[in-house]
């Protein structure tokens, strides 16, 4: 129903608005503290990255592998990127979003960063739980343990 100029006659609820941005804030503080928790857990030796900044300002993915590359964790911001809720990959190989299309030269890249165990980044084509395609910008970084054991992978990840 419209008025007179063809604007709805009922008021925009913007507690609505508000209340989505408050909800999606919260997830990433609550993403943020369970990246903590894993990295206390993990003894992470302290990062060159900025885990608010990638996570809060710059609104990236962030997906934390294990050596063998089996997801740990994943953020909550990974379902508006490709439809996947994060406890649907957890456990699984990031490999789960890649697909025929996906370049042979940037799975090398990333199979042998992984291998010499050094930091990455790239583009890759990766596919949606929909089945469409996606450029996504892979930041990539091994993580050590404070005696020096490599305890983890994490990826900082934003459609490109």
């Amino acid at each position: 129903m419209s008025n007179k100029r063809g604007y709805p006659s009922q008021p925009l609820l913007c507690w609505d608005i508000y209340m989505d941005g408050y909800q999606k804030m919260m997830r990433k503080g609550e993403d943020l503290q369970q990246i903590k928790k894993l990295s206390k857990k993990q003894n992470w030796k302290a990062s060159t990255w900025n885990l608010e900044e990638q996570l809060l300002k710059k609104e990236k993915v962030v997906l934390v592998t294990d050596t063998a590359q089996i997801i740990q964790f994943a953020s909550s911001n990974l379902k508006e990127m490709n439809g996947y809720e994060p406890r649907e990959v957890k456990g699984k190989s990031p490999k789960i979003f890649q697909g025929p299309l996906t370049g042979d030269k940037e799975r090398l890249l990333i199979r042998e960063a992984v291998r010499q165990q050094i930091p990455f980044k790239t583009v890759v084509i990766n596919y949606r739980k929909d089945g469409s395609l996606y450029h996504c910008h892979v930041e990539e970084y091994p993580v050590w343990n404070c005696e020096g054991k490599l305890v983890n992978f994490i990826a900082f990840e934003k459609i490109a």
